[in-house]
């Protein structure tokens, strides 16, 4: 992994062992406090901070007070824009309202062309049936709406990580460095989701919140659509997966007919003295993990549908966060997802492929319900020499 994607590329921290470090964190006296901090000076927050750290010699206060400054806290060419954490959302962002436009600026060139071009967007959207069927994530899961469990003790302190997961792309090795580079831009990465979780979580329960399209289901080729044919769900059909963070492969053994995708790798590696361990998914709690934050790691399903994802945060979960266990994992954001245009009507969205056809211009041509009944079959028999499966898209998130 290391070579294919060496840390010093990346914006990455040192390497962490989460145990050790949230253990130093929750041996600080946080809960339970007093005092409200939210609307404290910053003299006053200075004060209630030594009184909770039992921090008494007038020497130590004063130089906790030069080092904790808030000026201090600030670097070169840092984001001015303030951040808004009430909603307990932690990439959330507290922007500036947008101008307003009055009548004397409508008759402005620039404003017309804006406006117009947002009534054709929205006759657009309003068309396109598609866009009302998008995925709604948990969002409120992630906020403290109900009441939470008291934490008495810095011990029962419950710690947060905050989980990016990519969409799968390919990547192309080249023996030239120049063409590699270019081959594998970053752009490649398209994000899809972003999860919490909790140190007490599995790597099994992870691996259950991440979503691909992939898992939907099984795509066999269909005869006759009219007949109801039974929904399979391909990740249960093949529940084979593993996770590879720091050389050391989790797989998912839960599963009876579940297979090692990962020997293949282990057994390349051992011919070229390349260490890699294996570690079970189920058994395995994150908070047990040694990981660098920012830095890719690989998760592998379906056989070769391979993610990126990295771990992008860590903090001690407070007052403003979901202190209920039981709802994490937490799937808080996620890439909007657009289904695929029939290509016929091109405004429902694509429910069949069709391919090898010889009566339609392209090969594969992505169709929906009706265009696909009303143009391969005549009185409910089929006509012409194709072959159709179901197009899974969207659907994933609509559930």
């Amino acid at each position: 992994m290391k070579k294919i994607y060496p840390p010093e590329h990346f914006d990455c921290s040192k390497k962490f062992n989460l145990k050790e470090e949230f253990k130093a964190l929750t041996e600080l006296k946080i809960y339970p406090s007093e005092v409200n901090v939210d609307y404290l000076r910053n003299k006053e927050y200075h004060e209630v901070l030594c009184k909770e750290l039992n921090i008494t010699d007038p020497m130590e206060r004063r130089r906790l007070r030069e080092i904790s400054h808030e000026k201090l806290l600030t670097v070169d060419g840092e984001d001015e824009r303030k951040h808004d954490f009430n909603d307990g959302l932690r990439n959330s962002v507290k922007l500036k309202p947008p101008i307003q436009v009055n009548d004397n600026a409508s008759d402005l060139s620039c404003v017309k062309a804006r406006q117009m071009l947002k009534s054709q967007l929205t006759e657009i959207y309003s068309k396109h049936r598609y866009h009302a069927d998008l995925y709604e994530c948990e969002t409120e899961m992630a906020k403290d709406t109900t009441v939470p469990p008291q934490i008495a003790t810095p011990k029962d302190a419950l710690c947060g990580l905050s989980i990016r997961i990519y969409h799968p792309f390919n990547f192309t090795y080249s023996l030239r460095a120049e063409c590699r580079s270019i081959a594998n831009i970053h752009t490649n990465l398209k994000f899809s989701q972003e999860i919490l979780v909790l140190t007490s979580n599995t790597l099994a329960e992870l691996r259950d919140c991440i979503k691909c399209y992939s898992d939907e289901g099984v795509c066999h080729e269909i005869e006759n659509p009219s007949i109801s044919h039974p929904f399979e769900s391909s990740k249960k059909k093949y529940p084979s997966g593993f996770l590879f963070i720091d050389n050391v492969f989790y797989n998912d053994n839960r599963h009876s007919k579940s297979i090692d995708y990962s020997e293949v790798v282990r057994k390349w590696g051992a011919e070229r003295d390349i260490k890699m361990d294996v570690g079970c998914m189920a058994s395995t709690r994150i908070g047990e993990l040694s990981l660098r934050f920012g830095y890719p790691y690989v998760y592998q399903h379906q056989g070769k549908c391979e993610h990126i994802f990295a771990f992008v945060d860590g903090w001690i979960l407070n007052k403003k966060d979901n202190l209920n266990p039981e709802k994490y994992p937490i799937c808080t954001s996620i890439h909007q997802p657009y289904s695929k245009l029939c290509s016929i009507c091109c405004v429902e969205g694509a429910q069949w492929i069709c391919v090898d056809s010889d009566r339609m211009p392209l090969n594969p041509m992505l169709l929906c319900e009706l265009c696909f009944k009303s143009f391969n079959f005549v009185d409910g028999k089929k006509v012409g020499s194709f072959k159709a499966y179901p197009f899974f898209g969207q659907k994933i998130y609509t559930k």
